[in-house]
């Protein structure tokens, strides 16, 4: 049976994420909130600062060890939105392929 799960945590400025398709396809961002808008498409291109892929453990281990906003060492600088992540138009939400 096919599932998927979506966990988001808030941090004052930034939102982390990881989303879980199976235990080997799983990706974790953290992007800035304060640039998203919930009520239409969030500016992701300019608000990603930190993305990982691979099994779940990996990825989730990697999170885990991510610095929290404002820590030294903690991703400030925005990266380039991969082609694997699209934010649809008007809905607000996000959905990770």
């Amino acid at each position: 049976m096919p599932f998927t799960l979506l966990y988001t945590y808030g941090w004052p400025g930034y939102v982390d994420a990881v989303h879980l398709r199976a235990e080997d396809d799983t990706t974790a961002v953290r992007f800035r909130s304060s640039g998203c808008r919930c009520a239409g498409p969030a500016a992701l291109d300019d608000d990603l600062v930190w993305r990982s892929e691979g099994d779940f453990l990996s990825v989730v281990g990697e999170l885990i060890e991510l610095p929290a906003p404002g820590e030294r060492g903690a991703p400030e600088h925005a990266l380039r939105v991969p082609g694997g992540l699209w934010v649809p138009r008007g809905s607000g939400a996000l959905a990770f392929h």
